[in-house]
């Protein structure tokens, strides 16, 4: 029946690649229904895969991947939730040890945001002059590399060609991967308890493990394009 599962699997797999996730997608050998090779939905959405006979086969053709699609997973044979287990272990990332570097790295990334020209505001807590501060110094002792900057213009051009052409950043939300992240934001049309009332294109930026400096050198260029435009 019908209900929409590899479709939506097929939009969370493209939004990874988007992102500059390494993507691999799998599906039994057996199902020839719609294709041979593609994953196919019943609108004819498709994205293409890998065929494999047997699930173990995932343990040999996925190492270095970020994400894993796997399609039709009641053709594949018995071991596939054993061998779904070892991939989650294998993919376990040491966040607790990643976590300072994240927070010196965006620091680092957030003050030089603030002398930047187009940039208005930089939202990070642990800068002096955050609204939200002085709750950051009594409740934590660090943060991650994850916060906002605004920028003095919301012209469309400008912003994609601005976000066209990074080098280092990915486009896309962050999950606490190691990755750097960038993308625009619009949160007037999510808030529901307070109003967001600051003018200009709100980006959200994830800092990962890069050298900051390289970091700040895309982001350099990324404000070339942005005033070039």
């Amino acid at each position: 029946m019908f209900s929409g599962k590899t479709e939506e699997l097929i939009r969370r797999l493209k939004r990874a690649k988007i992102a500059n996730q390494r993507v691999e997608i799998f599906k039994p050998k057996v199902d020839t229904r719609y294709d041979e090779a593609k994953v196919v939905s019943h609108d004819a959405n498709y994205i293409l895969s890998t065929p494999i006979e047997h699930s173990r086969r995932l343990l040999e053709l996925t190492d270095g991947v970020n994400v894993i699609g796997v399609d039709e997973a009641q053709f594949f044979d018995e071991d596939l939730p054993e061998v779904c287990q070892m991939l989650a272990l294998r993919g376990l990332r040491t966040i607790g040890v990643r976590l300072p570097r994240h927070f010196e790295s965006g620091l680092t990334v957030a003050k030089w945001l603030q002398a930047r020209p187009e940039v208005t505001r930089v939202l990070h807590p642990a800068l002096p002059d955050d609204p939200g501060h002085e709750l950051w110094k009594r409740d934590f002792t660090g943060a991650s590399g994850l916060f906002g900057f605004v920028i003095n213009t919301e012209d469309r051009k400008k912003i994609s060609a601005m976000m066209d052409d990074w080098k280092l950043y990915g486009m896309g939300s962050s999950w606490g991967g190691y990755e750097s992240l960038l993308i625009p934001a619009w949160p007037a049309e999510n808030r529901t308890v307070t109003d967001w009332q600051t003018d200009g294109q709100l980006l959200r930026i994830h800092v990962g493990l890069e050298d900051p400096e390289d970091l700040i050198a895309d982001l350099e260029a990324g404000f070339d394009r942005l005033n070039a435009a």
